[in-house]
């Protein structure tokens, strides 16, 4: 009888997180990064995009959203202050400046739990 409760106990300590973390939202942020070399022209920004019941559809939007900033980019030509552009599929959008500095867009599912911004 005592394995049994001590089991019981176990498997509900080990579901709990999960169901607690399940049942939140999901929030698709941005978060931008731009330096310049310069401390007045360099900053960090959260935007909130969307939001979502399930992570599965969380993650999904913050791959449409991703593969926008990244083809807003793929003509160098149309950005004359960008040296290069490098990506992390999904994650990340980066740009390295003529200046030197970078500009650097980060995407993430996050619950809606956290602030990102504290």
């Amino acid at each position: 009888m005592k394995l049994f409760v001590m089991s019981l106990s176990l498997f509900v300590l080990l579901s709990l997180p999960g169901k607690l973390f399940a049942e939140c939202a999901w929030v698709l942020w941005e978060k931008t990064e731009r330096e310049t070399g310069k401390a007045v022209d360099s900053y960090t920004t959260w935007e909130l995009i969307d939001a979502h019941a399930e992570k599965f559809t969380c993650d999904h939007v913050k791959e449409k959203v991703w593969k926008v900033r990244a083809d807003s980019y793929a003509d160098l030509n149309e950005h004359t202050g960008i040296r290069k552009i490098q990506t992390v599929p999904g994650e990340l959008v980066a740009l390295l400046l003529k200046t030197g500095g970078y500009i650097n867009y980060y995407f993430y599912c996050i619950p809606d739990t956290i602030d990102p911004r504290k």
